[in-house]
């Protein structure tokens, strides 16, 4: 079934980061659990099939994260970098 959440991705062309926004229909309460315990946070994101695995996630608005996704033939493909998601701490 599709998302009726709108999802907007932007990326300048030259630059290496890129944004992607959306808006989650969740209680925050649980989005906020998901983005600070490390077992719900490599339930909730990555692709279906990977095994991921979370190295580095520092519990602050803009979260420094080291992790890689493992297929089932073992091959590993890894990411570095910053998630900011000042959104969990509006009220």
């Amino acid at each position: 079934m599709p998302s009726k959440n709108k999802v907007t991705v932007t990326a300048e062309p030259g630059k290496q980061e890129f944004f992607i926004t959306h808006a989650n229909l969740m209680l925050r309460d649980l989005v906020f659990k998901a983005h600070i315990d490390p077992k719900l946070y490599v339930q909730w994101l990555g692709p279906h099939g990977y095994e991921m695995i979370l190295e580095t996630l520092s519990l602050s608005v803009a979260e420094n994260i080291v992790m890689s996704h493992k297929d089932k033939e073992g091959n590993e493909y890894g990411f570095h970098g910053i998630l900011s998601m000042p959104c969990l701490l509006k009220t």
